[in-house]
C-alpha cells in the first residue's frame, strides 16, 4: 500500500514537472496594481427590445506604475473607451485579452494616481436568466439581473471580482409605462419623449455581483 502511495505521489510530481499541470490552479485573476474606487453605471433598458445600451464612468486608483490593465467585459461589444487623467485625455487603446477580459494599453506608463476610465457599450440581453435577461409573461416583458457569482461581467464593463468592494450609483432610463428598480431609493426621475431616467442612490461598498437590477409595468403596494 504504501509503496503504491509513494509511486502515484512522485507520477504527480512527474506530471507537474514535465507538462506544468499546476496544482490547485484559481482562474487568472485581475492584478491590483489598477484597482477600483467607484463607479457610475447608465443604462437604457427597453424590456421590448432584444438589446440594450449603456455607458459606465470607474474611478480608478493606480497605486503602481501600469503600461496596461485589465477589466472584465465579456459578450459585451465595447463601442468607445476613454482614459483620463484630472483634465488630461490619455491616449490609449484596447484590445481583447480573453473571453471575460478587455486589456488597456496607454501609450506611456500610467503613473501613481487618480484617473476616470469611461466605456459606451451595447449588449444583448441574456433569455436564460443569466447577467442581465429579459422575459416575457401574461403579455408583458420585463428585465432582471442575476449577476452572482460571476455574471457582471456579462452585464456590463465593471471589475468583477469579490475582493473590490466599491460603491455603484445607476441611472435606468426605461419606457415612461414601465418603472426601474435597484438596491437603492431613488434619487432623481424625469421623463422625457416617452422616456423616464431614474437615478438612485449611490450604494455601500458592495462586490459587483450584488447588483439588482429590474425593470417592467410593476405594480407596488
Amino acid at each position: 500500500m504504501f509503496n503504491k502511495l509513494s509511486n502515484f505521489i512522485i507520477y504527480c510530481f512527474v506530471l507537474v514537472s514535465v507538462f506544468h499541470i499546476p496544482i490547485n490552479a484559481e482562474p487568472e485573476r485581475l492584478l491590483r496594481d489598477v484597482v477600483p474606487v467607484e463607479q457610475l453605471i447608465n443604462l437604457k433598458l427597453n424590456p421590448d427590445e432584444s438589446h440594450y445600451s449603456g455607458n459606465t464612468t470607474i474611478t480608478l486608483d493606480v497605486v503602481k506604475n501600469s503600461e496596461s490593465f485589465l477589466f472584465h467585459a465579456e459578450t459585451i461589444d465595447i463601442q468607445n473607451l476613454k482614459l483620463s487623467f484630472g483634465k488630461k485625455n490619455i491616449s490609449c487603446s484596447f484590445e481583447k485579452y480573453d473571453d471575460t477580459k478587455i486589456k488597456v494599453i496607454p501609450e506611456t506608463y500610467l503613473e501613481l494616481g487618480r484617473y476616470l476610465l469611461e466605456i459606451e457599450f451595447v449588449n444583448n440581453f441574456d433569455t436564460q436568466a443569466n447577467a442581465v435577461y429579459r422575459m416575457e409573461t401574461e403579455g408583458e416583458s420585463y428585465v432582471y439581473s442575476q449577476l452572482e457569482a460571476d455574471e457582471a461581467r456579462e452585464a456590463f464593463p465593471c471589475f468583477d471580482e469579490p475582493i473590490f468592494k466599491i460603491p455603484y450609483q445607476l441611472t435606468m432610463t426605461v419606457p415612461e409605462q414601465d418603472f426601474a428598480v435597484t438596491n437603492t431609493p431613488i434619487e432623481f426621475q424625469e421623463t422625457v419623449d416617452g422616456w423616464t431616467t431614474y437615478r438612485f442612490k449611490k450604494s455601500n461598498p458592495m462586490p459587483s455581483y450584488l447588483i439588482a437590477v429590474a425593470v417592467g409595468p410593476f405594480e407596488f403596494v
